[in-house]
């Protein structure tokens, strides 16, 4: 389930999702803010990217199995979490935490233009 884009250009980008589905499209807003991707299906694997590369952003599915918000922020990279939006009081947790909060839909159109407003260099 490893995805990259055809260039080693950009800040790396990991995205936990185990959702076959959803990784397509959050993996082409995350390609449209200039990032390359990583898409990896648990928190154990990003713990082990994160000894290995430089990373410059988590994005997480916010109920995927093992997803830890201050076990994310850690990391002292940005961290945005996304579940759906009748999950509320779990993205409310998550934001008080520190994380980036967004629904699914919003990160289906979204993610891209949230990428590009932190920035990387």
């Amino acid at each position: 389930m490893t995805a990259s884009p055809s260039s080693n250009e950009g800040p790396l980008v990991l995205l936990i999702t185990a959702d076959l589905m959803a990784s397509a499209q959050l993996e082409g807003q995350i390609r449209s803010a200039g990032c390359r991707v990583r898409t990896i299906p648990n928190v154990a694997r990003a713990h082990q990217i994160l000894a290995e590369e430089t990373c410059t952003a988590i994005v997480a599915e916010l109920l995927q199995e093992g997803v830890d918000v201050p076990d994310l922020l850690e990391s002292g990279l940005p961290v945005i979490v996304y579940a759906s939006h009748v999950r509320e009081a779990e993205l409310q947790a998550a934001r008080k935490a520190g994380a980036m909060t967004l629904s699914r839909g919003q990160a289906a159109s979204q993610l891209g233009m949230v990428l590009k407003q932190l920035a990387f260099d």
